[in-house]
């Protein structure tokens, strides 16, 4: 229980602020799916509250479909439902705010000067996480050269930005889609055991001869059933 604190100076309700706290602790990966979540007793007794103050924490994260209550067990975070998807939308995904959130996690500047697989040069790094109901379920992560990087983001540079390519900005457009290995770094943001199998799909942006960024998309095979069709996306 040590993930939830209460402060009953704020304005902010009570049932908010321990909603809030068990979504934080998930989205660290305190909890994990499968997770026992502490009794509605035993939160009204250590943060003295009401039980009307735990019942309605509980109901945003039900109804938000983080957590579920099973019948004299108790109230667990929820393991995330498989769903379908067509292999032809993978890069659609990260485009649907109803389904699914994104959330940039990483950003960084380094210098490439031998990896061929990334632009040369000065380069920015950012990593975007996708998740569905607060599982992260796919990641995605862009090289770029740093002077094309209004090629590739809006808003900024900010925890608000948005990573929205302007494709005419480029003479040449390639995409590959392969069979891997989650890396232990993409399985830990992922929460997901590492060498799992994964599709990765990979675009080559360049102008000209010029390789300016590569976007890696990673779909891994624990949550994405793959089928070669035209049919529209559906989620079950």
């Amino acid at each position: 229980m040590h993930f939830i604190s209460l402060n009953k100076l704020l304005k902010k309700p009570l049932y908010i602020q321990i909603a809030d706290a068990i979504i934080q602790a998930y989205d660290n990966n305190v909890l994990k799916a499968g997770d026992l979540l502490p009794t509605e007793n035993e939160l009204c007794e250590t943060f003295q509250v009401s039980t009307s103050v735990v019942k309605n924490a509980y109901q945003i994260l039900i109804d938000q479909g983080l957590v579920r209550r099973e019948m004299g067990r108790g109230t667990f975070i929820n393991p995330i439902p498989p769903f379908r998807i067509d292999i032809h939308d993978a890069f659609w995904l990260f485009d649907q705010p109803n389904v699914f959130k994104r959330r940039f996690n990483y950003f960084e500047s380094s210098t490439n000067e031998r990896d061929v697989g990334k632009p040369i040069g000065p380069l920015w790094t950012v990593r975007e996480v996708l998740y569905r109901i607060h599982h992260p379920v796919a990641l995605r992560t862009l090289h770029m050269k740093q002077e094309f990087k209004q090629a590739f983001l809006d808003e900024g540079w900010n925890s608000n930005v948005r990573l929205n390519i302007k494709l005419k900005q480029f003479s040449k457009v390639t995409s590959t889609m392969q069979v891997s290995n989650l890396k232990d770094s993409e399985a830990s943001l992922l929460r997901l055991n590492s060498m799992g199998p994964t599709f990765i799909h990979t675009v080559h942006f360049s102008d000209d001869e010029t390789l300016i960024g590569v976007l890696d998309s990673v779909y891994p095979a624990d949550h994405f059933i793959w089928e070669e069709s035209l049919e529209p996306i559906t989620f079950n």
